[in-house]
């Protein structure tokens, strides 16, 4: 069985600043050694300096469902297959996702608050309603891991408490992540009006130019990879209430897009305003676009070039 081997801390050297240890179990007899000085304030810690600061255990790839609950509302995202859908409705960037439940694996705890998170929350004072919450579920497990954190004002200075549901204690991370965790649904949106998978499966486009100038181009035309490039391109900026389309918005384009069995994959309307260009999808939902990259969308027939 191996000796255990005991350090004791004396005095300060009268040498610079140095300090003499004690050392018991390397040897038959014990040694005294001279150390830099600070050797005693890495060890007047307390013990919860020591102990694992990090929350999570899982891997991205376990998480089947996340659930994000702030002031800006309720994300909830859940997997299918190998994509990420936002409220089962809207396809989720999986780029944004993962980045997010990476972020969540480097989330550590700033410092241990209490072991009986019961008592130490009516100590604390902490509200009953928490700022956000944060609801992992993954795969092959039926209960679903919580995070309650609170965000409060103590002496003046913002804080953020929080709780595991599975662990008893209570615990303050660092106050830069509440950023992360105000996400607002929108962030997990896709930001393109048509992906690249979607582009590839095209094979026809109609399009309706202001003063009722139609036209269909098939994929065999050499005009229609110069239209979908810049379609593909585009990237929303901002998702807007169909509501907020601004008055005297100038309807410039009507596009659709089909593939070979005459779906549609792309219903959009533009529109020209003083504050930007927006978009209208399917009739149902409106986006603001980013400056710039809706703008090489052919306004005009004369636009459709193949160059």
């Amino acid at each position: 069985q191996a000796t255990p081997i005991t350090i004791y801390l004396g005095d300060s050297a009268a040498i610079d600043d140095n300090l003499y240890v004690l050392v018991r179990g390397v040897a038959s007899a014990d040694a005294v050694y001279l150390v830099p000085g600070y050797l005693k304030t890495s060890l007047q810690r307390a013990l919860t300096f020591w102990r694992s600061k990090r929350l999570f255990e899982f891997a991205a790839s376990q998480v089947e469902k996340l659930s994000i609950q702030n002031r800006s509302g309720v994300s909830l995202l859940s997997k299918k297959g190998t994509d990420w859908m936002l409220a089962d409705k809207f396809l989720a960037d999986n780029q944004a996702v993962d980045t997010y439940l990476t972020g969540l694996q480097y989330m550590n705890v700033l410092e241990y608050l209490g072991e009986d998170k019961v008592r130490e929350r009516a100590k604390l004072k902490i509200p009953a309603k928490p700022t956000y919450v944060v609801g992992i579920k993954l795969v092959g497990l039926s209960t679903e891991l919580r995070l309650d954190v609170f965000d409060v004002v103590v002496d003046k200075q913002p804080h953020l408490y929080a709780m595991l549901s599975d662990k008893p204690f209570i615990f303050e991370l660092e106050h830069v992540h509440s950023d992360k965790l105000s996400k607002k649904p929108d962030s997990f949106r896709v930001r393109t009006l048509l992906s690249q998978q979607a582009k590839t499966v095209v094979t026809k486009l109609d399009v309706e130019f202001k003063g009722n100038q139609k036209l269909t181009i098939e994929r065999a035309d050499n005009r229609a990879e110069h239209v979908l490039a810049r379609l593909a391109a585009a990237r929303v900026a901002e998702f807007k209430s169909i509501g907020q389309l601004p008055k005297n918005a100038d309807l410039i384009s009507h596009w659709k897009a089909f593939d070979s069995g005459n779906s549609i994959l792309l219903d959009l309307e533009l529109y020209s305003t003083k504050s930007g260009l927006y978009g209208k999808i399917a009739g149902k939902e409106l986006v603001l676009l980013e400056s710039g990259s809706g703008a090489a969308i052919p306004k005009r027939p004369a636009e459709l070039t193949s160059k």
